[in-house]
């Protein structure tokens, strides 16, 4: 006996071929997800945080601007802000009030902060999920 030639058979057949064949492919993309998140999670642990530090340390020397003090500490915040804004001209990160009175980050220079000190952490953690530790 060969194949039938029932054409609700034949219609069968040929819808299962394309299960088959979607399946394989999901699985194929299913396996470059991972390697792509293996290969992002790879990038982190051997990324260079002084970078990160160094803006979260300026942020936190602006954030101590606004909470006033004595005339040398107001004199290091004005010096901190403008390197702070000569570093990040043309760049998105720095953002200082306009008047130079109230010389005090801005909300979303405070939620940058959080954001970077949310970043270091992440990458610290995963160093020392994997095991990885590098000498500064």
């Amino acid at each position: 006996m060969g194949k039938s030639t029932n054409p609700a058979d034949a219609h069968r057949r040929i819808a299962h071929k394309r299960e088959i064949k979607k399946a394989s492919i999901q699985q194929v993309q299913n396996h470059n997800k991972e390697l792509r998140k293996q290969a992002r999670e790879n990038s982190l642990l051997y990324k260079d945080t002084t970078k990160i530090k160094k803006q979260i340390e300026r942020y936190q020397q602006l954030g101590k601007c606004s909470q006033g003090g004595n005339m040398q500490e107001e004199e290091e915040c004005s010096n901190a802000q403008k390197s702070a804004a000569n570093a990040t001209s043309g760049q998105c990160g720095w953002v200082l009030v306009a008047t130079a009175e109230q010389r005090r980050l801005d909300p979303n220079g405070r939620r940058r902060m959080n954001e970077l000190k949310d970043e270091l952490k992440h990458i610290e953690d995963m160093r020392k999920e994997k095991g990885v530790v590098i000498e500064t």
